[in-house]
């Protein structure tokens, strides 16, 4: 990965857009001026004029394989713009490139029924398949699960895809994401399981659709693309004895804090 700079002096609110191949760091402007546009068509393929119109690209679904983000200097942080299958900064190797050249670590937040926010710290930037991964459901299956495992006969809360697999997340608060989801269809209030990682995992549904398949991004490589987004499906069931724990989430206290079911 190619660090490049246009920073005279590092200021908080500075922007970072990052690839497989470079990292580029620039100063914010509402109007961006010719040589970052510039470097964002030569580096990204990516054609904006204004500030706000890069971050949508990455939060309408249109470049989700990039990261996109304001750099806290003071904070160590950067703030990263979010979607649905947006890089997720424990398993990214993009995100572990950027911590590598910056010493910094990641702030996301997702509105979804009500907003998520949390920290990703620079130990947790591993750029790969964490050893435990959470799966996001209603407790209306807790009794179930803990009969028997995740299994992945169970009909999916989903409507379109991921049937017949497990879904699992890098990250507890995008399990939350999806516990809510789960919540909203079949009832009872979110849970979120962690479990240790299964010895084979696929490419999640999503972003075989959404990623893989789309034009509008370069890469086709779906391993790489779901280990960006931080989302894997688990074609084998999940024994009860791979369950590390069942949690009552709280969008907006650190996974550590969070109850452990009885």
């Amino acid at each position: 990965m190619l660090l490049v700079q246009e920073l005279p002096n590092r200021a908080d609110n500075d922007i970072v857009v990052a690839s497989p191949t470079h990292c580029y760091i620039f100063p914010a402007t509402t109007v961006l001026p010719p040589s970052v546009r510039t470097r964002l068509k030569t580096f990204f393929g990516i054609r904006v004029r204004s500030l706000i119109r890069l971050t949508s690209w990455v939060a309408t679904h249109l470049r989700q394989d990039l990261l996109v983000g304001r750099i806290s200097w003071a904070g160590g942080l950067i703030a990263m713009a979010t979607g649905a299958l947006s890089i997720d900064p424990r398993s990214s190797t993009i995100a572990a490139g950027v911590t590598g050249h910056l010493g910094l670590g990641y702030r996301q937040s997702v509105v979804q029924g009500g907003m998520i926010r949390w920290n990703t710290p620079v130990a947790d930037v591993i750029g790969r398949a964490p050893h435990i991964l959470f799966h996001g459901t209603s407790d209306t299956v807790l009794s179930a699960i803990r009969a028997g495992g995740l299994i992945t006969s169970a009909p999916s809360h989903w409507p379109l895809g991921s049937k017949n697999v497990v879904c699992l997340t890098a990250t507890p608060q995008i399990g939350l994401k999806h516990a809510r989801e789960a919540a909203a269809r079949r009832g009872g209030a979110p849970i979120v399981i962690a479990c240790v990682k299964p010895a084979v995992l696929g490419v999640d549904w999503d972003v075989n659709r959404q990623l893989v398949q789309s034009k509008r991004v370069p890469s086709t490589n779906g391993w790489f693309l779901t280990q960006e987004a931080g989302l894997f499906s688990a074609p084998h069931p999940i024994p009860l004895s791979h369950i590390q724990g069942v949690y009552s989430p709280d969008a907006f206290a650190t996974f550590s804090a969070w109850p452990v079911m009885p």
